[in-house]
C-alpha cells in the first residue's frame, strides 16, 4: 500500500517533485490549472502538441511571457467582439498566472483567489 500522494498528471504542484509536500497553495496551484482549461479549452496534459507545450500550464506561462496570450485564449469565446468577455479572459489568465508560480509563496491563497474571482464576475 502506498501512502505517496497521488495526483493527475498536469495538475500536480511541481514543488511537490522537489519537496514531496503538498500545502494549500498546491491546490492553488491545481485551481490555477483549471483556469487555464477554461479560457484555452485544452487539457491540462496533451502528449499531441508539440514537446513544449504537452503540459497546459508550461505552456500557458510561456505563452503569456511572451505576450501571445491570444494563442492562449480559445476563440469560440469572441474575446474581439466583447469588450467585457475581453477583460474578464484577460482577468482569469493574470490571476492563473500567478497561481501558476513555481515558488508556492508567490501563489494567492485561497481567500484572496476567491475574492478575485468574485471581483472579476
Amino acid at each position: 500500500v502506498s501512502t505517496a500522494p497521488q495526483g493527475t498528471p498536469g495538475y500536480v504542484d511541481p514543488e511537490y517533485h522537489q519537496c514531496f509536500q503538498l500545502t494549500d497553495k498546491s491546490d492553488v496551484y491545481s485551481f490555477g490549472v483549471v483556469l487555464m482549461e477554461i479560457i484555452s479549452a485544452k487539457l491540462a496534459v496533451d502528449i499531441s502538441r508539440n514537446r513544449r507545450e504537452i503540459v497546459l500550464a508550461n505552456m500557458a506561462i510561456a505563452k503569456i511571457k511572451a505576450g501571445a496570450l491570444h494563442e492562449l485564449i480559445d476563440p469560440d469565446l469572441e474575446i474581439d467582439s466583447n469588450s467585457d468577455t475581453k477583460a474578464m479572459v484577460i482577468a482569469i489568465a493574470e490571476l492563473a498566472l500567478r497561481c501558476l508560480a513555481e515558488n508556492k509563496e508567490d501563489r494567492p491563497d485561497m481567500k484572496e483567489l476567491v475574492a478575485k474571482l468574485e471581483q472579476i464576475k
